[in-house]
């Protein structure tokens, strides 16, 4: 007796999509070509199944990489970095809901794209990463690989649906449709071991909204931070008084000898109460004398700051200078030695990064 062979019937009224038809959880017809859901070995509905293309090369992921793993990873990243794994995954995501109100949930392996999005993304979010007038059609195209600039190529993985219908229903209080829109989203994901802890860096196949996330930054190591300077604008600031001496400051340190000395002899040769009226008849002379030296007190800080403004910048210039080198120097090795660990060997790299 022959095992009879399950055949899905397309809601255009087509029965004999056989196993061939099948794309993991998804039916092309036969007949008219269209994509439809399945679940539990029944076809759900009428299924409107989209993909949004990887707009960007693995290649470019990779510069991509190596920029935010160079400024956010431990300087000595990439001398221990090891088990380098680099995927292109298109992630089934479940549209749920109308307008505004609309969200979609992952109905693959979530940990793969944990970190990168949450278990349900509300439209608000997701539209203006992957607008809806960007999505194609899902076709057998999709699960061909295509080229990288140095004709590799780049395979595409198209992840199972995980999630049944009753789970769906049942965690996100919803009831069986008319209709199913099922949207495969485009994601980078790299993975590689520092100090035998495993990292990853993850972006969406676009590179929209400068949407890259990595868990780098929980790596316990040195990082390498550029030195900033700016000659002019300290320079500028300590002749100014907001970094150098102010000239209130100025007009004090001008009369405080003469104050010194004055008062000096008041108390050498007076005691008392002569002593005490002395003492505030000086300070009141002194005080009007500082207010007449003020215009002479701002002449004299602008001199005293830019005679410090000129040793203090030219010492702090200097010291900037050799510090930039020693950056550049490190900097450089670290870049020559992500393109050749991850695999690029177009010499503009050098110039892009």
């Amino acid at each position: 007796m022959e095992a009879k062979i399950k055949t899905f019937t397309c809601p255009c009224g087509y029965p004999q999509n056989g196993p061939e038809q099948l794309r993991g959880n998804l039916m092309v017809c036969k007949s008219c070509g269209n994509t439809s859901y399945v679940d539990a070995n029944h076809v759900l509905g009428r299924s409107y199944v989209k993909y949004f293309p990887f707009q960007v090369s693995l290649d470019e992921f990779k510069l991509a990489c190596i920029r935010l793993l160079m400024q956010s990873g431990p300087e000595d990243l990439f001398k221990k970095i090891s088990d380098i794994e680099w995927r292109r995954v298109m992630v089934p995501m479940r549209e749920i809901g109308k307008g505004k109100g609309r969200f979609a949930i992952c109905l693959g392996d979530a940990d793969l794209v944990k970190g990168l999005m949450e278990d349900k993304v509300y439209a608000t979010q997701y539209d203006k990463i992957f607008p809806s007038f960007d999505a194609q059609n899902f076709s057998d195209e999709l699960l061909t690989s295509d080229l990288d600039s140095h004709n590799l190529p780049q395979i595409k993985e198209i992840l199972p649906i995980t999630l049944t219908e009753d789970i769906i229903c049942f965690e996100y209080k919803t009831k069986p449709e008319e209709s199913y829109v099922i949207k495969f989203w485009p994601v980078f994901i790299c993975t590689f071991k520092y100090k035998k802890e495993k990292y990853w860096v993850k972006a969406f196949g676009n590179m929209q909204e400068s949407a890259m996330y990595s868990n780098i930054n929980e790596a316990k190591g040195k990082r390498l931070i550029e030195p900033l300077y700016d000659f002019f604008i300290d320079f500028e600031s300590t002749i100014s008084g907001e970094k150098g001496i102010s000239s209130n400051m100025a007009t004090t340190l001008m009369l405080l000898p003469a104050y010194i000395d004055t008062m000096s002899i008041v108390f050498h040769d007076n005691s008392g109460f002569a002593f005490f009226m002395l003492l505030i008849w000086v300070s009141v002379v002194f005080s009007i004398f500082w207010l007449i030296f003020r215009i002479f007190g701002k002449l004299f800080s602008y001199f005293i700051n830019a005679l410090i403004a000129m040793i203090k910048c030219s010492i702090k210039g200097i010291a900037f200078k050799w510090q930039k080198k020693q950056y550049d120097k490190i900097r450089m090795s670290q870049m020559n030695m992500a393109i050749n660990l991850f695999k690029l060997k177009n010499k503009d790299y050098d110039r892009e990064i």
